[in-house]
Parts: structure tokens; C-alpha cells; sequence
């Protein structure tokens, strides 16, 4: 059985981890600050502990207190987010666990388009955004999916409009690592158009 935003909100303040909506696919998130909420949350999805996680914020400015950002890159982010796009950015130290980049210095970044996402962000500031399926699998599309797949009932019900991961981009490059929802040509030339 599905549960409200407000019982969301009040899971990932207490440490839980959530099911939800986004425009692409249905996520599962916890706080960026806790380690035992990450934890649990690759557990669920059986997911390598080298393998950096997505974080989704409520906005550009709100991403920029945690990644490095330059002001050409916010233009440019603002540009294509909110929407069903994820970028790779350099984090600033101290900001984002190594359990959540995997160990690295760089991290997925989104702002998400819909509306619940962007709430779940912004109650805490930053939530982690990965897809609700054990790794490997199909993502899942709805919260009964979700709940069967993974054995989590804190799930939030919406409606995913695109039903496809977000198109990933290295920012500093360019270049596409995944094909997504967002058109990659665009993408490209929104880059281009941004960066030459």
C-alpha cells in the first residue's frame, strides 16, 4: 500500500529509505548524510559498493553547495533540468560520502522534473535518486512494482511520464555515457551551443 509525501518526507528525516516517482523511472532514496539509510539502500538493490549512486536536488543553486559548478555549466544545467537528464560533476570534498561516489571524486547529478522527486530533495536538501530494481534488472514503473521487486512498502505512488532512465552526460566533456529520455542529439547541441 502506497504511502503519503508527507510519511516520505518524514522516513528519509528519520534515516528510512523510500520508493518514489520521478519523470523517467521509479527511484529509491535515502539522505546523502547517513550512512546506514546507504547502506540498506544498496542492500535493497544488491548493488556494488564501488558503484557511484545518482543524487537529485531541488535545483541548480542547491546541487551547486555540494558539486563544483562553474557559472557556463549552472547556464547550461539550467537549461536542460528540471527534466530526465543526469550529469557527472566533480564533488566538493567533504560534501558527498565516498559510499555514494563510489569512492571517486565525481557524482551523477539531477534536478527532477516531477514534482514529488523534487519535494522528497527538497525536504532534505539532497536525496539519493537511483532506480528501484534489484541491479541489472528491468527498472521498475510503479509503486507495486516496486514494493514486489524489492520488499519495500515506503513507496510513494505517481506516474512516471517518459518510463525510461535519464540520459547521462559527462559535463566537463560532453560526452553521453547512457542514452536516455532526453534526446541525445539535443543534449549535444545545447552543449555545443553552450560550451564552444
Amino acid at each position: 500500500m502506497a504511502i503519503s509525501l508527507k510519511d516520505a518526507i518524514l522516513i528519509l528525516k528519520r534515516g528510512g529509505v523510500v520508493g518514489y516517482p520521478t519523470e523517467t523511472i521509479y527511484g529509491i532514496g535515502s539522505r546523502i548524510d547517513n550512512p546506514g539509510a546507504i547502506s540498506r539502500l544498496k542492500k535493497l538493490k544488491g548493488r556494488d559498493r564501488k558503484k557511484p549512486l545518482l543524487v537529485a536536488f531541488p535545483s541548480v543553486s542547491a546541487a551547486s553547495k555540494y558539486v563544483f559548478l562553474s557559472e557556463k555549466e549552472k547556464k547550461f544545467l539550467r537549461k536542460i533540468m528540471p527534466g530526465p537528464v543526469s550529469a557527472i560533476v566533480r564533488s566538493r570534498p567533504g560534501k558527498i560520502p565516498k559510499s555514494v561516489t563510489g569512492g571517486g571524486d565525481f557524482v551523477g547529478i539531477r534536478i527532477p522534473e516531477n514534482a514529488t522527486a523534487r519535494r522528497l530533495a527538497s525536504s532534505i536538501g539532497a536525496i539519493i535518486s537511483t532506480s528501484a530494481n534489484p541491479s541489472g534488472d528491468l527498472p521498475a514503473l510503479s509503486a507495486e512494482e516496486v514494493e514486489k521487486r524489492l520488499g519495500i512498502f515506503s513507496v510513494v505512488s505517481g506516474k512516471c511520464k517518459y518510463k525510461r532512465a535519464s540520459t547521462l552526460i559527462e559535463l566537463s566533456t560532453g560526452k553521453i555515457l547512457r542514452e536516455g529520455a532526453y534526446p541525445k542529439k539535443r543534449l549535444l547541441r545545447k552543449w555545443k551551443e553552450a560550451f564552444s
